[in-house]
């Protein structure tokens, strides 16, 4: 399963479309707090969170946060319009590698996703 993370409900809705598509169980939030909640509830069967970065009522830095505190090992994708160079060094920190770039194609966000579980494929 894979919690996709996103306060756009358009991207959020396209992105769980995709990735179902592909096989996938998906879960959506819509911002972090409600994506922490879901963590929560489904933390055995959860695989790998796509998170967006500037959310309201928890953004995504302090998600990634509390995500790594209940699962360090967790596979982590970003999905985000904008990186500035604090957000880079803190996602850095955080052992997050994996950014995508908004707006992004399904076929991006495949490979990219496929990449959180095979980092050296390709």
């Amino acid at each position: 399963m894979l919690l996709v993370v996103d306060d756009e409900q358009q991207i959020l809705m396209v992105m769980k479309e995709v990735l179902t598509r592909q096989g996938w169980k998906v879960q959506g939030a819509c911002d972090g707090k409600e994506a922490l909640a879901l963590f929560l509830n489904y933390a055995n069967e959860i695989k790998a969170v796509i998170t967006d970065l500037c959310m309201p009522n928890l953004d995504g830095i302090y998600l990634i946060r509390a995500l790594r505190e209940l699962a360090p090992d967790l596979p982590i994708l970003v999905s985000s319009a904008f990186y500035d160079e604090s957000s880079q060094n803190a996602l850095c920190a955080l052992q997050v590698h994996r950014c995508l770039q908004k707006p992004f194609t399904a076929r991006t966000l495949s490979a990219e996703v496929a990449a959180l579980f095979h980092p050296h494929a390709g």
